[in-house]
C-alpha cells in the first residue's frame, strides 16, 4: 500500500489546449519501438500496449495530463484536439539518437513537426501547449571524453534553437524540461560511485543554471505572447528524495528491475513501490507524480493555481461586512438617539459559513469566532458611538487548502435625528492578517505556505427610523458604503519548484446596504421584563468596483507572470435571520440571534451571536 495517493487522473485546472512532446525515453509513447520493429513479447514486464513499448511499467506523464495524445509513428489520421507525442527513446537534444536507427534526436522531431504544420496537418494554437524534454542522453558523451562544457553548451544551443524555432511556427506556451538530475538514477548508486555523482551533480547544476538564464535572455527576440516555462526537474527529485518514506515509496538508488534484470514482482501494484522501474527509467507510479508535478508547474505558470489567494480580498471585505452587520445589530435598539443617556454593548459571536469558490466551484468553509464591544452615548438630537471588533477563524478550501486568520477594527458613528429619522455615518478601519496560508500544490503531502497582512477601509453615509404600532416595532436603516481591502505581497515557501510569489492585491467597492428589522414586544413581570422576538433582512446592492486582479508568478521560474481575475465581492448579498431580545427595566438588555447567507458568495452559511448590552 502506498502512503499517500498517487495514482489517478491529473486535474488540469489551467488552459487545455492540444499537446505536443518533444524528448527522449522520460516520454516516448512507443515511437522508437516501432522503428526498431519491437513487440511486447519482446520486452516482458514492460507496457506496451498495441507493441507501442514504453520504457516503464505503465503510462509514461504525458499520457496522464488528461490531454489525448498519441505517439508520431502510431497517430494515424488526425483527430481533431488530440495531440501528437514525437518523443523517442535514446534522443539527445541534438539530432543524435539511438546509434541503431536513423537519427531521431530533439532536432528531427522538430524538423518532423515542422513539415507536418508546412503540410497544413498540423496548425498551431494559441492554448497548445509544447514540452521540451531531453538532454540526460547528451551527458553519455562524458563516456566518449567529450567535455563537460562542450556537452552543456550543445544542450543550452540547441534547447534555446528549439524554443526559436517553435515560436517561429507558432507555439505560445513552451514548457522547456531541466535536464534531469541523473545523480539519482539507480544505475550510479552504491558508495563506490559517490565521486561521480558528486561530479554529476556540479555537471548538471551547471547546465540548468545555464538553459535557464539563456531561455530568459531570449524572450525580448520572441513573439509577442510567447511564454517559456521551466519544469524543475531537480526540485521534483529533491522532493521525491526526502519524501518517498511518506510516499510509500522505496529509496531513490533502488529500482524495480535489478541489476541481474530480476523484476521484483510479476503486478503493477507491488512494482510501482518503487520511483524507478529499471536502472534509468521512472515506474508508473514515478510519471504519475511527475504528471502532477508537470500540471502544477503549467497551472502555477497560467494563473489557475493562484485561485486561492485571489479569494483572500473577498474573504476579508466580507469579514469586515460581518463585524460592521454585528455592530448594527448591537445597536439597533437605540436608533439615532432614541435611548436617553449611554448604551455600553458586548457581542461574541460564531460563524459556520460558506464561501463560494471561483467560477463557480465548490465552496470553502469558514469557521470564525470574535466579538463586539462599544458604547453609544445620546448628545443633543444627535449620538456617537464608537466599537471594537475582532475575529480569529479559518477557512478551508474546497482542495484542501487552508488560511487561518486573525484581525480587528475600529469604527466610529454618529447619527443626528431629524423631524423623522435620522441620519448616520460611519467610518472604520480594520488590521486583517492572514497567519497562516496553505495552499495544496496537486502533489500529495506537498503544501505551499505563506502568510501576509493588509487594512481595511470602510466610510457609511445613510439613513434610519424607526416605527412603533402598540407592541410592534420596525426599524429601517439604509446606507451607502465605500470600502476598500489591500492585502500584501508575499512569497510562498515550503515548495520549492512548484511555489509561487504574489503581487499586492487591492479590492474597492461602492455599495448599498440596508437593513430591516421587526419586533413585538410583549411586557413580563409587571413591565419588569420586555421580551420581543424580531426578524431581519440585511441586503447588499453592489454599485460599482468588487472585482480585482492578482499578479502571481512561479518562484525561481523564468515564465512570465500571470493574472487571476475574482469579482465575488461584486454581487449582490441577502441574509435573513431572527432572534430574541430580553430587556428589564433597569436598562439591561440581553439578545441572541442568528443570521443565514441566502444570496451572495457566502449562501448557506450562518452565523450566531449573542448580545450584552447596558443603559445608564
Amino acid at each position: 500500500m502506498l502512503g499517500l495517493p498517487i495514482a489517478g487522473p491529473v486535474a488540469a485546472a489551467g488552459p487545455s489546449g492540444v499537446l505536443y512532446v518533444f524528448g527522449d525515453s522520460d516520454s516516448d509513447q512507443g515511437n522508437l519501438a516501432r522503428l526498431r520493429g519491437e513487440r511486447a513479447a519482446d520486452r516482458p514486464g514492460y507496457f506496451c500496449p498495441d507493441d507501442l513499448c514504453r520504457d516503464s511499467n505503465g503510462p509514461v506523464w504525458a499520457e496522464r495530463l488528461g490531454r489525448p495524445v498519441a505517439p508520431l509513428l502510431a497517430a494515424g489520421p488526425a483527430v481533431p484536439g488530440r495531440g501528437i507525442n514525437f518523443a523517442v527513446s535514446g534522443a539527445h537534444m541534438t539530432a543524435r539518437g539511438e546509434p541503431d536507427v536513423l537519427p531521431s534526436g530533439v532536432t528531427v522531431q522538430i524538423d518532423q513537426f515542422a513539415a507536418l504544420v508546412a503540410g497544413g496537418r498540423i496548425r498551431p494554437a494559441a492554448d497548445d501547449l509544447f514540452v521540451i524534454q531531453a538532454g540526460t542522453n547528451d551527458l553519455l558523451r562524458l563516456a566518449e571524453g567529450d567535455a563537460p562544457e562542450a556537452i552543456g553548451g550543445d544542450i543550452v544551443s540547441a534547447a534555446s534553437g528549439h524554443v526559436r524555432r517553435l515560436a517561429g511556427l507558432g507555439a505560445r506556451t513552451l514548457a522547456v524540461a531541466e535536464v534531469a538530475p541523473v545523480q539519482y538514477l539507480p544505475m550510479v548508486a552504491g558508495a563506490e560511485l559517490a565521486p561521480l555523482r558528486a561530479a554529476l551533480t556540479g555537471i548538471v547544476g551547471g547546465v540548468n543554471d545555464a538553459l535557464a538564464m539563456t531561455l530568459a535572455d531570449m524572450r525580448g527576440d520572441l513573439p509577442a505572447g510567447t511564454n517559456i516555462v521551466l519544469i524543475r526537474q531537480q526540485a521534483f527529485f529533491d522532493w521525491l528524495a526526502a519524501n518517498h518514506g511518506a510516499l510509500g515509496l522505496a529509496p531513490l538508488d533502488r529500482a524495480c528491475i535489478d541489476a541481474d534484470g530480476r523484476l521484483c514482482a510479476p503486478d503493477t501494484a507491488a512494482q510501482d513501490r518503487f520511483v524507478w522501474f529499471d536502472s534509468n527509467h521512472l515506474s508508473g507510479s514515478g510519471h504519475a507524480l511527475y504528471a502532477r508535478w508537470v500540471q502544477a508547474t503549467l497551472d502555477g505558470a497560467s494563473g489557475a493555481a493562484a485561485a486561492q489567494t485571489a479569494q483572500l480580498p473577498d474573504l476579508a471585505i466580507a469579514q469586515a461586512a460581518r463585524l460592521r452587520a454585528l455592530s448594527d445589530a448591537a445597536r439597533a435598539p437605540g436608533l439615532s438617539g432614541a435611548d436617553r443617556g449611554v448604551r455600553l454593548f458586548a457581542a461574541p459571536l460564531i460563524e459556520r459559513g460558506r464561501f463560494a469558490g471561483p467560477a463557480g466551484g465548490e465552496s470553502s468553509r469558514i469557521r470564525a469566532q470574535g466579538g463586539l464591544i462599544g458604547l453609544d452615548a445620546r448628545l443633543g438630537r444627535g449620538n456617537a458611538g464608537l466599537s471594537v471588533g475582532w475575529t480569529q477563524g479559518r477557512t478551508m478550501f474546497a482542495d484542501g487548502g487552508l488560511a487561518r486568520s486573525r484581525g480587528f477594527a475600529v469604527s466610529g458613528f454618529a447619527g443626528w435625528a431629524l423631524p423623522v429619522g435620522a441620519i448616520e455615518a460611519s467610518i472604520s478601519y480594520a488590521r486583517p492578517e492572514l497567519t497562516d496560508i496553505r495552499r495544496e500544490t496537486g502533489l500529495p503531502g506537498l503544501v505551499a505556505r505563506g502568510r501576509t497582512r493588509g487594512r481595511h477601509l470602510a466610510a457609511t453615509l445613510g439613513y434610519a427610523s424607526g416605527i412603533a404600532a402598540g407592541p410592534l416595532t420596525a426599524a429601517v436603516r439604509s446606507r451607502i458604503v465605500y470600502e476598500q481591502v489591500r492585502l500584501g505581497g508575499f512569497e510562498e515557501t515550503a515548495a520549492d519548484g512548484l511555489a509561487l510569489a504574489y503581487a499586492r492585491q487591492r479590492l474597492a467597492r461602492w455599495g448599498i446596504e440596508s437593513r430591516m428589522e421587526a419586533s413585538w414586544r410583549i411586557t413580563a413581570a409587571g413591565d419588569a421584563l420586555t421580551i420581543a422576538p424580531f426578524a431581519e433582512l440585511d441586503s447588499r446592492i453592489n454599485l460599482a468596483g468588487g472585482g480585482h486582479v492578482l499578479t502571481s508568478a512561479l518562484a525561481g521560474n523564468i515564465a512570465l507572470p500571470a493574472t487571476t481575475a475574482s469579482r465575488q465581492s461584486a454581487r449582490d448579498t441577502i441574509d435573513a435571520g431572527g432572534g430574541i431580545r430580553l430587556e428589564t427595566r433597569t436598562g439591561l438588555s440581553l439578545s441572541a440571534r442568528y443570521v443565514r447567507a441566502v444570496a451572495g458568495p457566502a449562501k448557506g452559511g450562518g452565523l450566531w451571536s449573542l448580545q450584552v448590552a447596558m443603559r445608564f
